[in-house]
């Protein structure tokens, strides 16, 4: 009886961890129903303590329904505990309805979302989710800069370097230094902007004059005129009227203000590849060095942003382009980390209807991201190249994201020089400072958690030793390890904390923090880093917390799965900083990356260099330069869809066809595992990128869908006018195709294109997907699809989740067993999982209970060799 409930038990917990949620984000939120956008946020995770949440909390942005004024819904978010921190008023135009970001002191982004999501004034309401700068770590130090050498830089520089015609290139990171000595030259400079009040007219441009043309007279940040009730006076300084004052390099969306000076190194890295100043005998060069550079910060000094702080950042890019005349030709994306969001999806969308390419880097979880999609890289817009990371012998790099649907084409990112400042250069006050340690083989008056944690020469930022949670190998699961000392600052009239960390987490799991304390006991969290990030110099403002005791604390914290090399920290400092002035900062600085965020600014350059050499061509031709210059490598065979690598030579030389040329993106579409009687639509961008001029534009004679399956397929236009577009030169449009299963099994059929191309009358794009049978879920499940996977681990796209999705798309829906359990599971099993995902405690006894199943599944091999090796070496012990 005991071995019976010994195996029932086992069993449940087995089987409870199988995620039953529907074929995957892009079916969910294609349809973004108010109520699917509530299904997704739920499986976003509740659980501070193991998991931070991937957005804003207490943050929405709403999408309201037409003829809604920004006074009703000002109105109705008072009433409803809600502020409005900011319209998106591009989309707001654009669309006739008004995009809002909301905030609440009271509310959870979950009780947001729920609230909003049934009101019927609104089309969506959704997190305000955070983006992640990406990048891998990579110690390697090499002479010189493989990748433009890779990319045939030199000789393309004989034809173009970026200054034949004035092209800006956006930067949307954690901003650029822009004092460093090889990027101060190529900055972007507004030239609508004067220091001050230029005029001392005391008002935007000119007293009593509409000079942005927007029908507004000397209006301020909201729209309001003087007289109106709520004028803010606030916009002396902002002289071309764009909304921002003093905007002479760019903005900074994530704090609010216009000064976008790099806080954390990432985007003045990203920027050097781009533009860096060539032949200035200084540093390094970038791939289109006779460019400029805009600078918009969207990620703080922590290296997170958020979706609203990116669609502001995009707006202001193509607002400055239409209406201010500056010629943005491309825009720069070196982050990823956001499930599908609406809102990024339509600022994008801005951006291709204004004639800027996005350049947005593919993400670096080694993952295949058509079918675990990363954002914005996979949104299906025809302006978007998403880059993959390549090493120096053209194979991908070990980190880098792929996909033949998603990811279009690699460039060089695996130790990258390029710009940095001082957070990577050498600063540290050192021994002169207030208080200092080095960890070097003297160290007294520190307190840690043995033997987890030591003093350890294996990876000392500089000197001999560091301090490290777990020395000469990983952390350990649910592991919280600490160093700590006490300082007495009250000598100082003003303080700062200044150390350096070196960490390999588990991204949005396991974390790095870092707190103070005046009395041992009430703890304040200065910091909370998590993901991989090579050695980083961190500065606090302490000010606050003089006394003659003041406590600090660095922490390394884990969760039930997935572990790494941890933490090591080093040169650590209190300091006055009014004891060494601006001469502490070393804005002249280089050093090596590695990431697809490092690969993307390759693309960005190309993109400058060919818009630079061609101005008259639209982004169809210059995305086809880019896909037909690359180099075909074998490496990269089955990764991206063009199958090669950046080639700046080739991009240039690249001969556009004068006649209508159709080029069709994606080549071919998989939607995957398809609820039966579910619709799962993807577009396809049918760009013509043939130079024919207008009055010889691409016509499209036919779109039909053809095979055994074709009554399964659906196609519906977009932006193209009917199913025979007229497409001119350069341009682009779109078609939706739908898969509705019928019945369970492998479908396919042919999407056939037939154009005026004379090279390619008829394009075929294959079409695939699996129906999966699988019963209804309740309306009034009481779980919201929200299962107990997913409630444990707080995302249906955690690695783990990902791994039970397909041990029950392969396993449990392929055999009439596996179906009758997973319709039981899936009426049964919702309300368990609202309970899991709103109690810590459980959720982490649920996921301790799956790591054992999570681990046969992932590793079959080594529990079959388990299993087979006490056989095995019984068999030895009787014929020996």
């Amino acid at each position: 009886m005991r071995r019976k409930n010994l195996f029932i038990l086992i069993i449940f917990f087995c089987l409870s961890g199988l995620l039953l949620f529907s074929s995957g984000s892009d079916s969910i939120v294609k349809d973004n129903t108010a109520g699917q956008l509530n299904q997704l946020f739920k499986n976003a995770g509740t659980g501070e303590q193991d998991v931070v949440k991937p957005y804003r909390d207490g943050e929405v942005i709403v999408k309201y329904r037409k003829g809604l004024t920004k006074k009703s819904i000002d109105k109705t978010a008072s009433s409803r505990s809600m502020s409005v921190v900011s319209e998106l008023k591009h989309l707001s135009q654009r669309k006739g309805q008004k995009y809002m970001l909301l905030r609440s002191d009271k509310k959870t982004t979950k009780e947001l979302v729920k609230e909003l999501s049934k009101d019927p004034d609104v089309e969506y309401a959704e997190p305000n989710y955070l983006l992640y700068a990406s990048y891998t770590p990579n110690d390697a130090r090499i002479a010189d800069m493989w990748g433009l050498q890779a990319i045939s830089a030199p000789l393309a520089w004989n034809i173009e370097t970026g200054d034949s015609t004035p092209v800006v290139i956006a930067d949307l990171d954690t901003g650029v230094d822009y004092l460093h000595e090889d990027l101060s030259a190529n900055m972007w400079v507004n030239p609508g902007e004067s220091v001050g009040d230029a005029n001392s007219d005391g008002a935007p441009g000119i007293l009593g004059v509409d000079d942005d043309g927007d029908g507004l007279i000397d209006e301020d940040s909201q729209g309001n005129e003087p007289g109106d009730i709520g004028y803010l006076n606030d916009l002396d300084d902002d002289d071309d009227e764009n909304g921002y004052a003093d905007d002479f390099y760019g903005i900074d969306a994530i704090n609010g203000d216009t000064d976008p000076m790099d806080d954390f190194g990432h985007g003045t890295h990203t920027s050097g590849t781009i533009v860096a100043t060539g032949d200035n005998a200084l540093g390094v060069v970038g791939v289109s060095y006779g460019s400029r550079i805009m600078a918009l910060k969207i990620l703080g000094s922590s290296g997170i942003g958020d979706i609203s702080a990116e669609a502001e950042a995009i707006e202001y890019l193509v607002d400055m382009k239409q209406n201010h005349g500056v010629n943005v030709v491309a825009a720069n994306l070196s982050y990823s980390g956001a499930p599908f969001s609406q809102t990024q999806r339509e600022s994008l969308q801005l951006a291709n209807d204004a004639g800027i390419i996005v350049i947005a880097a593919a993400g670096n979880t080694g993952s295949n991201n058509d079918i675990s999609k990363e954002y914005p890289c996979a949104h299906d817009l025809p302006n978007i190249i998403c880059v993959a990371a390549s090493n120096s012998s053209d194979q991908l790099a070990s980190f880098s994201n792929y996909g033949l649907t998603t990811v279009d084409i690699a460039a060089p990112g695996v130790a990258i020089l390029s710009t940095v400042f001082e957070a990577d250069g050498n600063f540290a006050p050192g021994a002169s400072a207030h208080f200092y340690e080095d960890f070097e083989p003297t160290v007294t008056g520190w307190t840690m958690d043995p033997p987890t944690s030591a003093f350890t020469s294996e990876n000392p930022y500089e000197g001999s030793y560091a301090w490290s949670d777990s020395p000469s190998s990983n952390y350990s699961n649910l592991a919280t390890t600490r160093l700590e000392t006490v300082v007495n600052t009250s000598t100082l009239t003003n303080a700062s904390l200044n150390y350096w960390a070196f960490k390999h987490l588990e991204e949005g799991f396991d974390f790095l923090n870092v707190s103070i304390s005046m009395d041992g006991s009430t703890w304040t969290t200065l910091n909370s880093a998590t993901g991989i990030d090579y050695y980083h110099n961190y500065d606090h403002d302490i000010t606050s917390y003089i006394s003659t005791n003041t406590y600090l604390r660095f922490e390394l914290s884990s969760d039930l799965s997935i572990v790494g090399d941890g933490v090591y920290i080093d040169n650590v400092a209190i300091y006055d900083p009014a004891n060494y002035g601006a001469s502490i900062f070393d804005h002249n600085l280089y050093t090596f990356y590695s990431g697809t965020s490092m690969a993307a600014p390759h693309v960005s350059g190309a993109v400058g260099l060919i818009s630079a050499r061609y101005p008259a061509e639209g982004i169809g031709c210059r995305i086809k330069r880019i896909y037909s210059g690359a180099d075909s490598v074998p490496g990269l065979s089955g990764t991206v869809s063009t199958g090669g690598r950046l080639n700046l030579l080739g991009a240039l030389q690249y001969s556009i066809s004068s006649l209508p040329d159709i080029m069709i993106m994606p080549s071919s579409i998989d939607f995957g595992n398809t609820l039966q009687g579910v619709p799962v639509t993807r577009t396809v961008n049918l760009v013509n990128s043939g130079n024919s001029g207008a009055a010889n534009p691409l016509d499209v004679s036919s779109i039909t869908i053809t095979g055994a399956d074709s009554s399964l397929f659906s196609v519906s236009t977009d932006t193209c006018a009917s199913l025979t577009p007229s497409i001119s030169d350069c341009d682009s449009c779109s078609i939706h195709v739908t898969f509705i299963p019928t019945s369970a099994g492998i479908k396919s059929a042919d999407l056939v294109i037939g154009s005026d191309d004379p090279s390619n009358p008829t394009v075929t794009i294959p079409l695939s997907g699996s129906g999966v049978s699988l019963p209804s879920v309740p309306k009034k499940s009481g779980g919201g699809g929200c299962f107990i996977a997913t409630a444990a681990y707080g995302s249906y796209m955690h690695k783990d989740v990902k791994v039970l999705r397909e041990f029950r798309d392969r396993h449990l829906l392929t055999n009439a067993p596996g179906r009758i359990f997973v319709k039981a599971y899936y009426m049964y099993s919702p309300p368990v999982a609202e309970m899991i995902s709103e109690n810590d405690i459980a959720r982490a006894v649920v996921r301790m209970a799956l790591t054992p199943f999570i681990f046969v599944l992932k590793f079959p091999f080594v529990i079959g060799f388990a299993i087979v090796l006490p056989f095995l070496a019984f068999g030895v012990r009787k014929y020996v």
